[in-house]
Order: structure tokens, then sequence, then C-alpha cells
């Protein structure tokens, strides 16, 4: 294994420990219940300065314009269902809502990029 790929690794990795070590520090010290935190609400910036990183590696190019823009475009998308179904939007429903498509939408650009890079 050369030190590329050993570099790249350690960035897919990175995610896991880091998603596993919050983990523990939420449980362990009952931040759930004094913050209504949730492990998901920490990861979405952490996700996105890493993805940013590996596809740097792996393609030699920045994606922060357009996870930007893909953000940017689910966030319009959720508010235009939300305010079809429910006849307006409740800004604390629609952020928690958002954060937590954003946070799937990460995962699954990060599973995407793990199978760049194995084949």
């Amino acid at each position: 294994m050369d030190r590329s790929t050993l570099i790249v690794f350690i960035w897919f990795a990175l995610p896991i420990i880091l998603f596993m070590g919050l983990n523990y520090i939420l449980r362990r010290f009952s931040l759930k219940k004094y913050l209504k935190i949730r492990l998901v609400d920490i990861m979405v910036p952490i996700l996105f300065l890493i993805e940013n990183h590996i596809v740097q590696l792996l393609f030699k190019e920045s994606v922060w314009p357009y996870l930007l823009i893909s953000a940017l475009v689910l966030g319009i998308g959720i508010a235009i269902v939300q305010a079809y179904f429910y006849d307006e939007i409740v800004y604390r429903f629609y952020l928690k809502m958002f954060w937590r498509f954003l946070f799937l939408l990460l995962v699954v650009l990060y599973v995407f990029l793990l199978f760049v890079a194995i084949f």
C-alpha cells in the first residue's frame, strides 16, 4: 500500500471514527438530555469538510460549490413540499427536516466517493 492510498484510507475512516467517538461522548455525558442534540446535528459540518478533502485527494478539485448548490436546492425543495402539504412553513420543523435530509445527502455522497475510490 503506497502513501497516497493510505492517506485516502485514513480520510475515509475519519468520519466513522469521529461518529463513534462523538456517539460515546454524547452517551457518556448525557448530552442528549441536556442539550437535546443528536449526533446527526454534529456530523453535518464534519462531513462537509471531510468530503471536500476526499474529493480534492481523488480528483484534485474542490466540491464546495456543488455541495452548496445541492444544499440550497434541497432546502428549496423541502420548503415547497412543506408548504404544499401543510399550507405553512413551520421553521423549527423545516430546519430540523432540512438538516436531517442534508445529513442523508452527505452520507450518500460519502458512500458514492467510497465506491469511486475502490473502483
